[in-house]
């Protein structure tokens, strides 16, 4: 296996199909003005981060360190010491982790061009950084566009295939929504701009306040509480009216056919049961996880982003539902099944409005493991069959 191979998916998303070169540059090389360099660390033998190479030591150690108490321990701990050592003069730049982008002709400008002319900036006044994460041969890149001092200006994200691009296209539009509608309590990130580069859905966001502090698995009963306070319209639909359900089958359309029989069967065999138990509608998150939210100390409000799966009339009970799914097989490791199970176990005795949301819970779950085995996951599709077991029929 080609240990650049993530460096070089990654940077298909970011660069086009400029030429990438590991090192220094060889002597007489030529570099146009729109070449760029990227520091890759810990190394370009094992990529997990990029940052431009020409921002400087206390540049790059700020950004470095902006949001990054927000992150899972390893990364926060590693992106901590290199801020550290980057104030202290020490340079990530060496020749083994230099990655050389060569664009071929002045037209082609990367990412980096296309952004700082949305910007109206020149291309040399900001820097981008970049985590490099490839699932089953896919990259997601999330990129920060920063200024020369290292400060946040956008959040972008890429979306190169046509499911990442739903569900971006969704995140857009939810966010569009929302900043009309301004939910009590929260803090939703705004929209800049929605475009298409190079084959990707392209998603810019207004970065988050810097003083946001990090939420854990054990604060649920804060989020809890503020999930409790989110309400706009709390419209009643009948299940079988529901525009969430709509959604939902629209989704399972773009599945495999099998699987698509398998979603509209639960579908009908939940509509047939409960189509006309009403539950209360308003906004929904539908990705209610600790990694999505943070805490706003001056206001008291919750940053809340990541609205890929957001809906503006979803079934109340359905985040709280994910909340528990997502702490328990993400962090805690419990296979999906066995969370399913217990929750079909707590809820379904309390009556028929909370049986039919803990029944559309499932249903989306196995939903999204069906999507994600469009992408290659070998294992989404077997998880997604033994939740449609626990649907009634």
């Amino acid at each position: 296996m080609d240990p650049l191979e993530d460096l070089r998916t990654v940077g298909a998303s970011l660069w086009g199909d400029a030429d990438i070169a590991v090192g220094p540059p060889p002597p007489g090389a030529h570099c146009q003005v729109h070449d760029e360099q990227y520091v890759a660390v810990p190394s370009a033998q094992r990529p997990r981060f990029l940052v431009s190479a020409d921002l400087g030591p206390t540049a790059t150690s700020r950004l470095l360190r902006e949001y990054n108490s927000l992150r899972a321990t390893g990364p926060r701990l590693a992106r901590a010491g290199l801020a550290l050592l980057a104030g202290l003069g020490w340079s990530a730049g060496t020749s083994s982790r230099r990655v050389q982008v060569h664009h071929r002709d002045l037209d082609d400008t990367g990412l980096r061009g296309f952004l700082a002319r949305e910007l109206g900036r020149d291309p040399h006044t900001i820097a981008l950084a970049c985590g490099v994460r490839v699932a089953h041969g896919i990259a997601r890149p999330i990129v920060t566009v920063a200024d020369r001092r290292g400060r946040p200006l956008l959040f972008v994200k890429l979306a190169g295939t046509a499911l990442h691009q739903r569900r971006l296209r969704n995140e857009y539009e939810m966010l569009g929504a929302l900043a009309d509608r301004r939910l009590p309590g929260f803090h939703t990130p705004a929209p800049a701009f929605w475009r298409h580069w190079n084959g990707h859905a392209l998603l810019a966001v207004e970065p988050l306040p810097r003083e946001v502090e990090p939420l854990r698995p054990r604060d649920a009963g804060y989020t809890a509480r503020a999930l409790a306070s989110l309400t706009t319209e709390r419209i009643p639909h009948a299940v079988g009216d529901s525009p969430w359900l709509h959604s939902l089958r629209r989704r399972a359309g773009h599945v495999a056919p099998a699987d698509r029989e398998r979603v509209t069967a639960g579908i009908d065999r939940v509509v047939d049961l409960a189509g006309d138990v009403v539950l209360p509608h308003d906004v929904g998150h539908g990705d209610w996880s600790f990694w999505n939210m943070a805490h706003l100390p001056s206001s008291g409000r919750v940053a809340l982003w990541d609205w890929e799966f957001g809906h503006p009339r979803a079934p109340r009970g359905l985040d709280e539902l994910h909340w528990d799914y997502a702490v328990a097989t993400t962090i805690r490791g419990v296979p999906a099944p066995r969370v399913v199970a217990r929750q079909r176990d707590l809820h379904d005795g309390r009556g028929p409005a909370a049986r039919t949301v803990r029944v559309l819970h499932t249903l989306d779950m196995a939903t999204r493991l069906y999507e994600n085995a469009t992408l290659g996951d070998a294992d989404a599709a077997a998880t997604a069959h033994r939740l449609l077991d626990t649907v009634p029929g």
